[in-house]
């Protein structure tokens, strides 16, 4: 559940400009931060729950980036919840439904928000982090997850990535792994090509491929990646963060955010949302005490993949 809530800032939307007979709206932007009874038959099957670092409550804590717009006179809202599961950190809602921009990752004007369709009906929208690798620059949404272990030794296990060039995401120059190599140097890493699924790979010598770094790799002396072909890396990583927490960070801040919502609706009262008068930064308690739901269950070391070049697993 999310234990405080930290406002950031509170600040008008397009100037204050009013959304038909809701008038007026605020942005939001927070830290939410939450806690996992990793016992608790919700929490149980995220993946390495049980090797994730405990509080001095015995819970698993994590903190998830918030984003939100709401009506300014939360009586003229409609009372619901429009909560978005981001792309990558990203916002698509008003690209996708209010006929406005896409990559608009910050609204803050009348254009940046289509026709304001959600806004007239009174919707309180809410978007939140749950990618512990989602970047944060320009206002991506991004959760911290702590980091697995093994009794406090780093969790190493053989990982393999598949990346393809040249496709939806552009050409690539370098190769992003998914979870830190175990070292630079280590000499059984191996790269492969192929041009389809089904042709056999063919393994690159290591003098045509090196690490840039911990979390990526590149091919040598300029050369660059054939567009479309699959390029396949097995490698020895470590230190696998808890991204199973991503679910449950949404779910807790969807069942606050509603919580909230109804509360504020019928009261002037400051509620998870809404910073003391006068206030531009505050730490409010969730009321929120649900027993969390069901989560879907991610295979330790694997994380479903969110973007078309990278599909990592791991090998057991």
């Amino acid at each position: 559940m999310l234990v405080s809530f930290d406002i950031e800032k509170v600040e008008p939307l397009a100037d204050g400009a009013p959304f038909g007979a809701v008038g007026a709206y605020e942005r939001v932007i927070a830290k939410a931060k939450g806690e996992v009874d990793p016992k608790h038959p919700g929490n149980e099957d995220i993946a390495l729950i049980d090797k994730a670092p405990l509080n001095a409550n015995g819970k698993v804590e994590y903190t998830t980036d918030i984003f939100i717009l709401r009506p300014k006179d939360p009586a003229k809202g409609n009372g619901r919840i429009l909560y978005e599961v981001n792309n990558r950190g990203r916002k698509m809602l008003f690209g996708n439904i209010a006929d406005g921009p896409q990559g608009v990752n910050d609204p803050r004007t009348m254009a940046d928000v289509g026709n304001g369709f959600p806004m007239r009906q009174g919707y309180t929208i809410v978007w939140s982090g749950w990618d512990p690798d989602a970047p944060r620059a320009n206002m991506g949404l991004g959760l911290t997850a702590p980091v697995a272990t093994n009794n406090g030794a780093p969790i190493v296990e053989m990982v393999r990535e598949e990346f393809v060039s040249g496709t939806r995401v552009g050409s690539l120059d370098v190769f992003k792994l998914s979870y830190e190599a175990v070292s630079t140097d280590q000499a059984w890493a191996r790269l492969s090509v192929r041009e389809r699924a089904g042709d056999e790979r063919r393994e690159l010598p290591r003098s045509q491929w090196s690490f840039v770094d911990a979390r990526s790799i590149k091919l040598n002396d300029g050369a660059k990646p054939k567009p479309g072909w699959l390029y396949e890396f097995h490698y020895e990583a470590m230190n696998p963060k808890v991204q199973g927490l991503g679910f449950a960070a949404t779910r807790d801040v969807v069942a606050a955010s509603i919580a909230t919502s109804r509360a504020a609706r019928s009261s002037t009262a400051s509620t998870p949302t809404s910073p003391a008068s006068g206030a531009s930064s505050s730490t409010h308690r969730s009321a929120s005490q649900r027993a969390p739901a069901r989560n879907t269950r991610i295979t330790g070391f694997q994380r479903t993949p969110s973007r078309s070049r990278r599909r990592p697993s791991a090998i057991r």
